[in-house]
């Protein structure tokens, strides 16, 4: 019996919330975000910074300097330098979709168990980003 209830509850929520899709869309559409995804900034953000990040790794074709090797201060080996900024900007979309999707993790055991990213992990990631904001250019 509680199944049913659980399953009417889904469905009527997912009824209620058919209304307001298209107010979420011109939204969007108009200011760039909805009030959904002010309910949530912080998930809402790492999932757009992710998809940025992950962009640059799929479409991208300048690398900052940042990533040139020591012995290369001119950046001439592109192919490696962008090997490198791959490698790390993968590590960071994989912390924000997971923080995104999941949200925070009390410790690792619930992270094992549930999902989501550790406080510190994410304030790395930020810190990151903010060290490495001006690179995010193509």
């Amino acid at each position: 019996m509680s199944m049913i209830k659980y399953n009417f509850r889904r469905m009527k929520t997912a009824i209620r919330r058919a209304f307001y899709i298209p107010k979420w869309w011109y939204q969007r559409a108009k200011r760039g975000y909805s009030d959904r995804d002010m309910w949530s900034a912080d998930m809402y953000l790492a999932g757009v910074f992710a998809g940025v990040l992950q962009w640059y790794i799929d479409n991208g074709v300048g690398v900052p300097m940042f990533y040139a090797a020591d012995d290369d201060q001119y950046g001439n080996n592109v192919d490696d330098m962008a090997i490198r900024r791959d490698d790390e900007y993968s590590k960071h979309i994989l912390i924000f979709k997971e923080y995104s999707i999941n949200g925070l993790a009390f410790d690792e055991s619930w992270k094992k168990e549930f999902g989501g990213e550790l406080y510190e992990d994410i304030v790395a990631s930020m810190h990151w980003l903010a060290n490495h904001f001006t690179e995010l250019w193509d």
